[in-house]
């Protein structure tokens, strides 16, 4: 993930397949969620400044 810290967009490097992701404040409260291909940006302009958590759902379906 990249840039680290940033203010406008979040880059996840390697993905082979599109996740679903969380971010999340650091009381726990999701702020944001969505999906994300290879090659996209997750849009954080709107996220107050602050710490954040991102968590990336990688279960796989059988």
């Amino acid at each position: 993930m990249y840039p680290n810290p940033s203010s406008d967009f979040l880059n996840i490097s390697g993905l082979t397949e599109t996740q679903h992701y969380g971010i999340y404040n650091i009381i726990g409260t999701e702020v944001k969620k969505g999906s994300i291909s290879n090659q996209e940006k997750i849009d954080i302009q709107d996220l107050t400044n602050g710490i954040y958590l991102l968590k990336l759902d990688t279960w796989k379906h059988l």
